[in-house]
């Protein structure tokens, strides 16, 4: 089979689109479809994996990641959005791994940060989660997601002030989160 690499990155740019909107289903119609003109398309895995991950299919999402990883061993996104899958299904020491793989590859990026440091609250370091969480809102001071998990983890470690401030935080930045009791 002959690859067209730009007509399958097209699709996966379109469907990335409806991806965000959680319109899964097309979405995920149009990245099989842009892995049919190029199996080797890594951001086609990586954004059906993401929707696969929303959907709670995460089998799904982790063979996909284990694949772009085969084809890409060096990009780091497989490897958070791996964490992401690992996290939602508990199993947290294989998330810290592959967060500390997509920090050792791309340590500028905040979500490795993000992903690892909700694998350390889960599993109660909290010290460790705050310091990976700090480290993703100062690389990316609008992350709202890492602001709500810092603001998580200072409400378990019995610091409402700061949790109370975090999640003030998060919702200037996104009017539709709503503050945790």
């Amino acid at each position: 089979m002959e690859r067209d690499s730009r007509a399958a990155q097209a699709r996966v740019d379109r469907a990335w689109g409806l991806n965000d909107a959680d319109n899964l289903e097309p979405a995920i119609q149009i990245f099989n479809r842009a892995l049919k003109l190029d199996d080797r398309c890594v951001n086609a895995l990586i954004c059906r994996s993401n929707a696969y991950i929303k959907k709670r299919s995460l089998s799904l999402a982790i063979a996909d990641l284990d694949r772009a990883i085969s084809i890409d061993p060096k990009n780091h996104m497989p490897f958070v959005d791996r964490a992401w899958a690992y996290n939602a299904l508990g199993d947290h020491d294989k998330a810290l791994a592959d967060g500390n793989q997509a920090v050792t590859l791309k340590p500028a990026n905040s979500e490795p940060y993000y992903q690892r440091g909700t694998a350390y609250a889960e599993k109660k370091n909290y010290a460790k989660a705050i310091e990976d969480l700090n480290k993703a809102i100062t690389l990316q001071p609008d992350f709202t997601f890492a602001i709500i998990e810092r603001g998580k983890v200072y409400k378990l470690m019995g610091k409402p002030e700061l949790a109370a401030k975090d999640f003030e935080r998060a919702n200037q930045l996104d009017k539709s989160f709503s503050i945790p009791e």
